[in-house]
């Protein structure tokens, strides 16, 4: 994996594992791959992996069980609204960038729906 120089590895590390949260490819109770088993998937340091294990902890939606692993937490209520909120600061810094461009939020919104109904023609 290619990881942005912009940012420390740990926390778009600890982004991956929220971001499969979100979108459901991991669930509630899932337990998630060792600290070695990341490191050797992401070809990254087993430390910068157990930071990014204390980011997910500190969201609130992961938890450590001693001796047994990283796991999901099994709330599925704070998990929808972390989802909720994962998804709205999204959608907020995706605005701010269309905003750079000199698109405002109901343009946006015609965007939106106009590929939603396939046209994927654009005019300003």
């Amino acid at each position: 994996m290619d990881f942005n120089e912009d940012r420390p590895i740990f926390l778009q590390l600890a982004e991956i594992f929220i971001q499969e949260l979100v979108s459901g490819e991991i669930k509630k109770s899932d337990k998630l791959p060792s600290v070695r088993e990341i490191a050797k998937t992401y070809k990254v340091n087993p430390n910068t992996v157990a930071r990014s294990i204390d980011e997910l902890v500190g969201t609130g939606l992961f938890e450590v069980k001693r001796g047994m692993g990283t796991y999901v937490i099994d709330d599925e209520a704070i998990i929808k609204e972390k989802r909720r909120s994962y998804i709205k600061k999204r959608i907020k810094t995706t605005l701010e960038e269309f905003e750079n461009l000199g698109i405002d939020q109901s343009e946006f919104i015609n965007l939106i729906m106009e590929n939603n109904n396939g046209d994927d023609s654009y005019s300003r």
